[in-house]
């Protein structure tokens, strides 16, 4: 194994401990109509002529922000604003077996370790300040969490994600 690829599992491992604390994340559609006008009319402004599939409301323990999905020639994108209605970051859904073999081989050392069996269920190539960043859906363990990587595969932060409660009714 190449000696740089060990460095990298080992520093991924201290920094796990690091990374420890689990947020809830929320997230709910919204309809147009309750979206700040600043959102609206960067969407028609930027990405005009496009389709516009939904806007949601995200929240977690940390940050309020609303995210609008729009269908480009390249595939969807998430703009992402903050909860005054400016604009933060793009993420673009991606597939998993895009990210670069090297990146992806860090990150799957890392789920091998954590996790006896999971699943990568959404990939996104995220544009955050000028870093590019892995935010990963995974299942694991009955539960669903976002993770998020640099582009070496450094482990930044992992949140669950909330299951969604369903109550059946039977008569």
């Amino acid at each position: 194994m190449d000696r740089r690829l060990i460095i990298i599992i080992l520093l991924n491992l201290f920094f796990i401990q690091f990374s420890r604390a689990q947020f809830h994340i929320s997230e709910k559609k919204v309809k147009k109509n309750k979206i700040s006008k600043e959102i609206i009319d960067y969407v028609e402004k930027n990405y005009s002529g496009l389709s516009t599939k939904y806007y949601k409301l995200r929240t977690d323990q940390d940050s309020i922000c609303y995210e609008a999905k729009v269908k480009t020639d390249q595939g969807k994108i998430n703009l992402i604003f903050d909860r005054s209605g400016q604009f933060i970051s793009i993420d673009k859904e991606i597939d998993y077996r895009d990210i670069s073999e090297e990146t992806r081989s860090v990150i799957n050392n890392y789920f091998d370790i954590k996790y006896t069996k999971y699943k990568v269920t959404h990939s996104r190539d995220h544009k955050l300040e000028n870093e590019q960043v892995y935010e990963l859906d995974v299942s694991a363990k009955k539960k669903k969490y976002r993770f998020r990587f640099k582009k070496d595969g450094t482990l930044i932060e992992y949140k669950e994600i909330p299951q969604k409660k369903i109550d059946l009714i039977f008569n």
